[in-house]
């Protein structure tokens, strides 16, 4: 696999946030979800691939844990890979 170029990496990472929606994430989480919370597909790898980072939440599905993005915006983790 041939290595990403710092533009092109910052081009997949613009790509990604537009993807899952980044902006729309909530603030924080609540146990309840939140009225009108999008819901998207994420999973560890693209959190990490957004900046973010992992943490523990017992309310996201099968895999507890969420991403908690650069931003401060939070949005549960799908899968696992």
């Amino acid at each position: 696999m041939k290595p990403l170029s710092p533009k092109k990496f910052a081009e997949r990472k613009k790509k990604l946030r537009k993807i899952k929606q980044v902006s729309k994430w909530p603030k924080k989480l609540t146990p309840k979800g939140q009225p009108g919370q999008i819901v998207v597909e994420l999973t560890v790898s693209e959190c990490t691939w957004l900046g973010g980072t992992v943490a523990y939440w017992p309310h996201c599905g099968d895999t507890l844990m969420k991403c908690v993005g650069p931003s401060g915006r939070e949005m549960c983790i799908h899968e696992i890979k």
